[in-house]
């Protein structure tokens, strides 16, 4: 096992850590999920970086970085969804008005 495989199973072991502190209700939790799916981006930026430039590519690799993106993918997804946050603004405040069109609007983030 190498350092971009571990990397990315750490980013495997970062979903349920972001759900649990996304659903949490402590004071920031969503600053702190925001917090892990940061990192769970720069450990992506990382491990593609260090698997090209030391020559770690596997095809363990090649499976389970892109299994780690769609999870994530899918958490941030369907965790925004389930609590009707569609726009950065709603995370800041979730009380304004929303109209036919904002229920059919989804911004996703890439990192």
């Amino acid at each position: 096992m190498n350092v971009a495989n571990m990397l990315t199973i750490l980013r495997i072991i970062l979903v349920p850590i972001y759900l649990i502190l996304f659903y949490s209700t402590g004071e920031n939790h969503l600053l702190y999920a925001g917090m892990v799916f940061l990192l769970a981006g720069i450990t992506d930026v990382l491990d593609g970086h260090i698997a090209r430039e030391y020559d770690q590519m596997t095809d363990l690799g090649a499976a389970l970085d892109p299994l780690a993106d769609k999870l994530m993918a899918f958490a941030v997804l369907i965790s925004f969804t389930s609590k009707k946050i569609n726009t950065i603004l709603d995370i800041k405040n979730n009380r304004r008005k929303r109209n036919a069109y904002d229920n059919w609007r989804i911004y996703i983030i890439f990192i």
